[in-house]
């Protein structure tokens, strides 16, 4: 029985020996898959952490390209504003000078008006003058040379309606005349103040 103990002691140690054997490979299986893991775990993240400075690094060059191109678009607005205020004030003189022209020329041409209206009037005013006068002396050499009677009193009435149209159709175009030169006058104010 001792000889049976004895054998089935080693068996059992044996078998023990390959359950501890079997474990420690078991052990070291894991440590080197463990490892493994690890070693494409760091290789992965070398990789990444490479691609993220080639992206940060393209970034940083984006990032320069297109603040230069901010700071030269800017510089070119800068100039393109300048240039245009000084167009504007070019253009703000060039017209106030123009406007001034303007008025000197219609102030003129106001004043011309103003003398040829006033020549006008005045050549009116000696015409209608001399042929008032002309007709009342008809009427007066009429009415010396014609008898007292009905004959020549109907025919000095008919003067006188005769002279009282020829005053009725100087007056409307002394009316007309003045008229028209106060639409001019008003035209020509109009286009002055504008």
């Amino acid at each position: 029985m001792e000889k049976e103990i004895l054998r089935i002691e080693m068996r059992i140690k044996i078998d023990l020996d390959k359950v501890s054997e079997n474990i420690s490979n078991k052990n070291f299986k894991d440590d080197i898959a463990a490892d493994r893991i690890i070693k494409k775990i760091d290789s992965a993240f070398d990789r990444v952490s490479n691609k993220y400075s080639i992206i940060e690094s393209n970034m940083d060059l984006v990032a320069t390209k297109i603040q230069n191109t901010r700071d030269v678009v800017i510089k070119k607005l800068d100039k393109i504003d300048e240039s245009l205020y000084i167009r504007d004030e070019e253009t703000a003189a060039e017209m106030e000078d123009a406007i001034e022209d303007l008025k000197k020329v219609c102030s003129s041409v106001e004043d011309n008006l103003l003398n040829k209206t006033q020549e006008h009037i005045k050549s009116l005013s000696n015409q209608t003058k001399i042929s008032t006068n002309g007709h009342l002396n008809e009427v007066k050499l009429l009415y010396e040379n014609s008898s007292l009677g009905n004959e020549s009193f109907s025919n000095c009435s008919g003067i006188g309606i005769a002279l009282d149209k020829n005053k009725a159709d100087i007056e409307i175009s002394i009316n007309d005349f003045t008229n028209k030169v106060r639409q001019k006058n008003y035209l020509v104010s109009l286009q002055s103040n504008t």
